[in-house]
């Protein structure tokens, strides 16, 4: 009796086992385009479209927060208030954190092109029914050797895909990063 239940665990675990490489397996973008091309071309493309909705609402927030740090900046300066060195917000501090914001919304920017990119070429990859070689020679379409490059759809990164030159530092919607700060000289959004 206890090696029968010994024999049927072993059983269980080598079909779980079993299961998981093929579920494994099938998530392979070697594989998985030709077991079930609709769905992983839907999940690629969704994935892709939903980061851009994500990248814009961390724009937003950055946004939001150096409109926040300006305002204070503004009072502080209106008042004439000097906070003790110990206070939790100094002039300094915030103009520190003005700065950083500054250096968030260049990286928001690129990554929000970035997302976008990705977005054109999943389409673009789901479009021509890619999908990913065997081989690491370069000598089959999609692979990832050494004849990976502009011919090959999906491993070629343009900026932006359109061929114009990349956009000057922007601080929202084509207000661009003025000398004195974001969108002009005051500093103000």
């Amino acid at each position: 009796m206890r090696a029968r239940t010994g024999r049927l665990a072993k059983i269980t675990l080598f079909l779980c086992l079993i299961f998981v490489f093929c579920a494994g397996a099938a998530s392979l973008p070697e594989i998985a385009p030709r077991i079930s091309p609709k769905f992983f071309f839907t999940v690629l493309i969704q994935s892709a479209e939903h980061s851009i909705p994500v990248e814009e609402r961390r724009g937003e927030v950055n946004r939001q927060i150096r409109r926040a740090l300006v305002m204070r900046l503004a009072e502080m300066a209106e008042r004439g208030e000097s906070p003790p060195p110990g206070a939790l917000v100094t002039k300094e501090r915030a103009e520190l954190a003005l700065v950083k914001t500054r250096a968030r919304d260049a990286r928001n920017n690129s990554d929000l092109i970035l997302a976008r990119q990705k977005f054109e070429r999943m389409k673009r990859l789901a479009a021509k029914r890619w999908v990913m070689g065997w081989s690491l020679s370069g000598k089959e379409p999609g692979s990832l050797g050494p004849g990976a490059g502009p011919g090959d759809p999906g491993w070629t990164i343009a900026w932006p895909p359109d061929g114009t030159p990349p956009p000057k530092n922007v601080d929202g919607p084509g207000k661009p990063i003025g000398p004195g700060g974001p969108g002009g000289s005051d500093g103000a959004p």
